[in-house]
């Protein structure tokens, strides 16, 4: 007899008879009850719980049977730490997740016992690097900071001493001299410890000045003006008796020594030094109505007397513009009085022109009835605006007084 499954087997015992003998009485049936078989679980891959630090693995290998040979169901306790695909266990971050082997069992087998595997993930630890900061002098621009963490996870600074550096993102502002102390710190996430702090100071100096040789000559409210070569130009000034001079001298950084450089056309105070694009210098006003041109050489200088201008001029401002010509704007004349005027020096010519408020030319604007006129015709209004304009070429305003042709 071959058992095929569960349930009630009857059997009956009968012999048919032959030649010889009659057929034997039946005997039976006799019933066999057969019932459902245990099985169980046997996990054999992890054999125990286990952990591990987050990044040191990313799957861990499954390995369950059942007694019975009937195929076994893993799955995963949290789908955010890990996930199930056929045999491996897939980690997703730190964590913990139970692993339920189970087989639910058949007509033939009860459910089997479920087994566990709890794993671990701790959060991984993490390091900042951070370099050595260079010292700063007070005064700088705000300028930027970097750290990295072994994690790939952003650094946040901080200052330590907001009396002398304050941080904003990683821009680091000096705010006074001292020792300024940044601190750059990693919070850590899900997946990973906090960093250690990691701190870098470096020393802000305050600028001083220190003795460097004398002038020529005494001399207050005097110019001083950068050469392209990095020497200094001082010219005109007050002599140590009050009175304007027109002496002038060359200060040398390389050796700290003043040289002497020629004398003005003129005695100057109050003046202006503007220095050109072609390297010259300017000198203009300082109660007179004279400009001179220095022209520097290796060694020295020369001056030389330049285009006049149409009053005498003091305590003004010259400002170079973008087209290399000088604009002088206000001042007040020898009798004390405030200029309103402008004037504009050409170093091209070596002579001035008066600057023109556009705005006072009517026949920069457009006419009313003309636009309208040219815009019913079929015009666009671009169009009509341009050809109600008696000057299209000075319809800009912009870049004054730049807008006006230089006219000497």
């Amino acid at each position: 007899m071959t058992i095929q499954g569960v349930g009630v087997c009857s059997i009956s015992a009968n012999q048919a008879g032959n030649a010889n003998y009659n057929p034997a009485p039946a005997v039976g049936p006799l019933n066999i009850t057969i019932g459902q078989a245990a099985q169980t679980i046997s996990l054999t891959q992890p054999a125990t719980d286990i952990t591990f630090v987050y990044g040191s693995a990313t799957t861990v290998t499954l390995q369950a049977t059942a007694s019975s040979g009937l195929p076994v169901t893993l799955t995963p306790s949290d789908t955010s730490v890990c996930t199930v695909t056929g045999n491996t266990a897939n980690i997703l971050t730190a964590g913990t997740c139970t692993i339920t082997a189970t087989q639910g069992g058949v007509p033939n087998y009860f459910p089997a016992a479920a087994v566990t595997r709890i794993i671990t993930v701790s959060k991984a630890p993490q390091t900042i690097t951070f370099g050595a900061l260079p010292s700063r002098t007070f005064g700088e621009p705000p300028f930027a900071v970097s750290a990295t963490a072994s994690s790939g996870l952003a650094v946040t600074f901080s200052s330590l001493t907001s009396a002398v550096c304050t941080v904003s993102g990683n821009t680091v502002t000096l705010v006074a001299g001292g020792t300024c102390t940044i601190a750059a710190d990693q919070a850590g996430n899900v997946n990973f410890n906090p960093a250690s702090r990691v701190s870098q100071s470096f020393t802000v100096s305050v600028p001083t000045f220190t003795a460097t040789g004398p002038m020529v000559q005494a001399r207050s409210n005097h110019t001083a003006t950068r050469l392209n070569d990095g020497r200094v130009l001082v010219a005109g000034g007050f002599n140590s008796a009050g009175a304007p001079t027109d002496t002038s001298e060359i200060y040398t950084p390389a050796t700290g020594t003043f040289t002497a450089a020629g004398n003005l056309p003129s005695k100057s105070a109050g003046h202006t030094a503007t220095l050109l694009n072609d390297g010259r210098v300017l000198a203009a006003g300082g109660g007179n109505s004279s400009t001179e041109i220095f022209s520097p050489t290796p060694t020295g200088g020369t001056w030389s007397p330049s285009g006049g201008m149409s009053s005498t001029r003091s305590y003004h401002t010259a400002t170079l513009l973008g087209d290399g010509r000088v604009l002088l704007a206000g001042g007040a004349d020898n009798a004390g009085k405030s200029i309103q005027s402008t004037i504009l020096f050409n170093p091209a010519t070596g002579s001035f022109g008066t600057v023109e408020e556009p705005c006072n030319f009517v026949q920069k604007f457009p006419r009313a009835s003309v636009l309208v006129k040219h815009y019913q015709r079929g015009n666009t209004l671009i169009e009509a605006y341009w050809k109600s304009v008696q000057w299209p070429g000075q319809g800009l305003f912009l870049g004054d007084p730049l807008a006006r042709p230089w006219a000497p």
